[in-house]
């Protein structure tokens, strides 16, 4: 069925003239005719009584009139709502990086009313997968907001607005059945006998060095393993036999105690992940959202 060719046959149900039908459709009588000649071959019935001087519905036609007009309707309200949808998504801010971490996603929340308070509301979008690094896919504009950890090298860029988000506590992430995994909290001294896994990825990068800076800190040289997780929160897919992985407070609130892993706070000072939201200097919205983000 052609929603262009019942669109004609209600236009000359209305006009009860081809002529005119064509005229306010801006198309030719011919092609109309044709259409509507298609209409009732698909149907096996007639649409029109036509003479030399008057053409009129036939009860078929005036019963497919009603119908066609309901359907054209809601086409019509289809049409505008895909539209608007359109609108919101090429207006939307672009967010990419640690949204799957909870704090972030209260902090998004209320960014977003805080935004929206004011006289134009922002709508986010939110992307995980990402085929470059997250601070690429910001600077080439596949994103327009990146939650990430802090970096100086990001901090210092002319080009990037940079503001802090969050101190997000360290914990080690373990299987239930490790010696530490039932400790009230666990200092990195006691954790640098066991393997540090780090999983891969260029995701991963900065939370890795991140961690071997605060080792290196406490004076602690690692065993470290790489390990390959199919998602940020594929934790389970991980063989961690004895070793030990790190995650952020936020995250280790949302591990079951089903999965068989246990997550244990660091009570070492300063072993927390400093997260950023940085976005291009030059884009005055995605800066008015990324400072409503500000710690």
């Amino acid at each position: 069925m052609r929603i262009d060719y019942l669109r004609e046959f209600v236009e000359v149900a209305y006009c009860l003239n081809y002529s005119k039908a064509a005229k306010n459709l801006g198309t030719s009588q011919s092609s109309i005719s044709k259409h509507v000649q298609s209409l009732e071959k698909r149907y096996g019935a007639l649409l029109f009584e036509r003479d030399t001087a008057s053409v009129s519905l036939t009860p078929f036609g005036i019963a497919l009139v009603q119908e066609s007009i309901a359907l054209l309707d809601a086409c019509d309200r289809f049409e505008s709502r895909v539209e608007e949808l359109g609108d919101l998504y090429r207006k939307s801010l672009v967010v990419g990086g640690m949204h799957y971490n909870p704090k972030i996603m209260r902090l998004l929340d209320k960014a977003q009313r805080d935004v929206d308070s004011g006289a134009v509301t922002v709508p986010l979008r939110l992307v995980s997968q990402l085929s470059d690094p997250l601070v690429d896919s910001l600077k080439i504009g596949r994103i327009d907001v990146a939650l990430t950890l802090r970096d100086e090298a990001l901090i210092d860029d002319e080009d990037v607005h940079c503001v802090d988000v969050l101190e997000d506590p360290l914990f080690a992430l373990m299987r239930s059945s490790h010696p530490l995994a039932h400790r009230q909290s666990v200092t990195f001294v006691e954790l640098s006998e066991w393997t540090f896994l780090k999983p891969s990825g260029s995701y991963f990068v900065l939370g890795n060095e991140a961690l071997e800076e605060m080792f290196s800190r406490s004076g602690i040289r690692v065993k470290d393993r790489i390990v390959f997780v199919k998602d940020v929160q594929g934790f389970r897919t991980i063989d961690f036999m004895d070793g030990v992985t790190f995650v952020e407070g936020g995250v280790a609130s949302t591990i079951s105690s089903e999965s068989g892993l246990i997550s244990v706070p660091i009570a070492d000072a300063g072993a927390s992940f400093p997260i950023v939201a940085a976005c291009r200097a030059q884009d005055a919205r995605a800066v008015s959202f990324v400072d409503a983000l500000r710690a």
